[in-house]
């Protein structure tokens, strides 16, 4: 037990009988003061994310975690409600710069939907969602204006999203000025990055990967602020030496669209 504080990653399943109450291992964590990733599996109780915060404080645990992973979790709507205390705690922790959430059944959005959200996730870098296929869009203004540090976030194969940015009443500007590089993969319910039309900063983005959204016709429906840096857009219809880019980034999402229509029409004709 004494090597414990040599590992830096574990991975916890829960696979217990159904009449069984799980606990989240508190006592073996605390042999464990280097763990820098933590990947949670197959977790279907609520119960294992309702440790209360002063114990996972009082005893000093997972204090150096830089990643954490959520593997078929299910049961878990939101990530800031009161039903995962330690959850959010490690969300807004200064440490954490990977957050992974895939298949995740019951998830409807990635942050719990408040005036005023209870996680920030303010120091994440880079951000992972596939297969989740309740959720419908991942954050709302208030919520992604607090990604101070994210570079990189990619989607993928989630059927229900509709946007990565909710559109709710009063917003003003999205600030998002680290993010590098948009992946979108496999949503086939998508239709953009952004619903509203508040003025989106994007001084960094360099690349927008769009691969198999076929309803995805805009990227947001206000203007977008972009710097010299950004390239263009990677897509299914392109070879992948090109990127397109046509007068803005919405023009460019449009072509996207439009070429993969034609590209859906000519493959129906060799059928």
């Amino acid at each position: 037990m004494d090597n414990l504080k040599y590992l830096n990653d574990i991975q916890l399943v829960f696979i217990i009988d159904e009449n069984e109450r799980p606990d989240f291992p508190i006592q073996i964590l605390q042999k464990m003061p280097n763990l820098t990733k933590l990947t949670i599996h197959h977790c279907s109780w609520l119960e294992v994310f309702q440790t209360q915060i002063p114990e996972i404080v009082e005893k000093r645990v997972l204090t150096h975690l830089k990643s954490l992973r959520l593997n078929g979790v299910s049961k878990l709507q939101s990530i800031g409600s009161e039903d995962s205390p330690w959850l959010n705690l490690l969300c807004d922790s200064e440490k954490l710069q990977h957050l992974e959430v895939v298949n995740c059944p019951d998830l409807k959005t990635l942050v719990h939907f408040t005036p005023s959200p209870s996680v920030s996730f303010k120091h994440v870098k880079e951000m992972y969602i596939a297969n989740c296929q309740d959720m419908k869009y991942l954050f709302t203004l208030q919520a992604v204006n607090n990604l101070e540090n994210l570079e990189y976030i990619e989607v993928n194969n989630c059927e229900s999203m509709e946007a990565i940015v909710l559109k709710v009443e009063d917003d003003k500007e999205i600030q998002l000025q680290r993010l590098k590089h948009i992946d979108l993969n496999h949503l086939s319910s998508l239709k953009c990055f952004y619903s509203g039309d508040a003025t989106l900063q994007l001084p960094s983005l360099i690349q927008v990967d769009i691969w198999m959204c076929p309803k995805m016709e805009f990227f947001s429906r206000g203007r977008i602020q972009l710097n010299s840096s950004f390239r263009g857009i990677e897509a299914l219809n392109v070879s992948r030496d090109e990127l397109v880019f046509y007068l803005d980034l919405n023009s460019s999402v449009k072509k996207v669209f439009l070429q993969q229509v034609i590209l859906n029409q000519l493959i129906m004709t060799l059928v």
